[in-house]
């Protein structure tokens, strides 16, 4: 997870999305950021520890891992796991069969998909 506070310039966050570049292309997405989402933002820079990434964490223990840039930055994995752990806790999913709950990488291809419609 590469998103950086610098990324976000006069309230419009800036992301190159890495995977796109072994395709031969590369994405670039400029997202309006306002209200929940700018403060939200704004808020991370705050917490413990500074971190120049937007979306970080205080490991439990330093290991790092390859392309680590901050003891802090956490990982797509990471990300993946947490996200499990939340959404198998909402009722109406939990209730799902195990192969029909959506992935983070799910919604994140969908959110790709209407960015470009």
């Amino acid at each position: 997870m590469r998103v950086r506070h610098s990324d976000l310039e006069d309230g419009v966050l800036q992301i190159k999305q890495a995977k796109t570049e072994k395709h031969g292309y590369r994405a670039f997405l400029k997202i309006k950021s306002g209200g929940a989402l700018l403060n939200m933002v704004k808020q991370s820079r705050d917490i413990t520890p500074l971190c120049p990434f937007i979306i970080h964490r205080l490991p439990k223990r330093r290991v790092p891992f390859l392309g680590q840039e901050h003891h802090a930055q956490i990982t797509g994995e990471y990300l993946g796991k947490e996200f499990k752990k939340v959404r198998d806790s909402i009722p109406e999913i939990e209730s799902m069969p195990t192969g029909q709950r959506p992935t983070f990488h799910e919604i994140r291809a969908l959110g790709g998909s209407l960015y470009l419609e």
